[in-house]
């Protein structure tokens, strides 16, 4: 079973040197740019990132995925960038 851990981040304040549009699309671009960071043997990875409007505000959303590259019970399937719950088969 995979355990889940919410991280929120209310806000990001870059100092806007081009127009809000661009700097939005920035911002997914980077987010969805599929990185990973690795620190002490744990990954690090933003996942399914896209806009949502709500009451007419637009929102970034996704998920910041810290996994293992090897382990039991998690698997992130990088290519397609989706998550995903399956045994292992050793």
């Amino acid at each position: 079973m995979i355990r889940g851990i919410r991280f929120y981040f209310g806000r990001l304040n870059l100092i806007p040197t081009q127009d809000p549009a661009r700097k939005r699309e920035l911002l997914l671009d980077g987010l969805r740019h599929n990185t990973t960071l690795t620190r002490r043997g744990i990954v690090w990875g933003f996942y399914q990132v896209d806009e949502i409007t709500v009451s007419g505000n637009v929102f970034m959303h996704g998920f910041l995925v810290k996994y293992k590259p090897q382990t039991q019970e998690e698997i992130v399937d990088r290519k397609p960038v989706n998550l995903m719950s399956k045994p292992l088969t050793i």
